[in-house]
């Protein structure tokens, strides 16, 4: 996920969807920034229960910005 993030970063990308590392079990990840993983990330092997709430949470956050920005 960061390799992409560093990449759309650096062609000046603004990039939205940054999602917190609260709820997670991880001893370290490239992809966090500022204590939050760059994007959302989803645990199939040890957190499945956890997907549907995650896209859902990830989604009401993103959604405000992306209908403001196609105003």
């Amino acid at each position: 996920m960061i390799h992409l993030y560093q990449h759309f970063v650096a062609y000046g990308a603004e990039v939205i969807g940054a999602w917190s590392t609260e709820g997670y079990q991880f001893t370290r990840s490239h992809s966090v920034i500022d204590n939050k993983f760059v994007g959302l990330v989803l645990d199939h092997h040890t957190q499945p229960e956890m997907t549907i709430t995650r896209i859902t949470g990830w989604l009401d956050q993103i959604k405000p910005g992306l209908l403001e920005k196609l105003n």
